[in-house]
């Protein structure tokens, strides 16, 4: 039980303590950014931690690389190929490294007797 008072009181905290950052930094922020650059912040505040591993490192340099090579297309498509190329990248890497992991062969090696 005082495992779980520990972990709500550190989470409490926290939140208290990044709540008040955001409202007194908050001011530091000029109005004409708007919620585009508070929504930017917040997606980096996420996928920061996730770049930390193989899978999700390759995720992000596959979909930026996309969407800066299709960058000339219409209508944004580039960054919809850039989150397919992510999604690509991403589970085809985690499967690698859950199979590295494991100890197994990739799919197609060593089934031939």
């Amino acid at each position: 039980m005082s495992v779980f008072y520990g972990m709500s009181v550190w989470n409490w905290g926290t939140w208290q303590v990044s709540s008040m950052a955001g409202i007194l930094l908050a001011r530091q922020i000029p109005d004409n950014w708007g919620l585009t650059f508070v929504g930017t912040l917040a997606l980096i505040g996420m996928l920061l931690p996730l770049m930390l591993a193989l899978p999700g490192a390759l995720t992000v340099a596959a979909a930026s690389a996309v969407a800066v090579a299709a960058h000339s297309l219409p209508y944004k498509l580039n960054l919809v190929l850039a989150v397919i190329a992510g999604i690509l990248v991403g589970v085809k890497s985690e499967e690698w490294t859950q199979d590295r992991q494991a100890g197994g062969k990739p799919d197609g090696e060593g089934s031939h007797r």
